[in-house]
């Protein structure tokens, strides 16, 4: 479903600060994604009605399959600089 969202954003990890915000996001109606390497974070997600994938968000591919050329926005809430 991440491939037929526009004028999202995308939300790459979903820990304590991604969670959060995709929370928000969901209660003010603005649409978004969430990219994220624990299968069973994104399981979660889906399961409660949300958008979800399992990849790297490092990786210019996941990001551009996702959709960052439709998105309004990206937040990185990954947990090293490296990611």
């Amino acid at each position: 479903m991440l491939d037929e969202l526009t004028n999202h954003f995308i939300i790459c990890g979903y820990g304590r600060i991604g969670s959060t915000i995709a929370e928000e996001f969901g209660r003010q109606g603005v649409p978004c994604g969430v990219i994220d390497r624990n299968a069973d974070k994104v399981h979660g997600i889906i399961a409660g009605g949300g958008i979800a994938a399992t990849a790297s968000a490092s990786r210019d591919e996941v990001l551009l399959l996702v959709g960052l050329e439709r998105a309004r926005g990206l937040i990185a809430a990954v947990s090293t600089d490296a990611e």
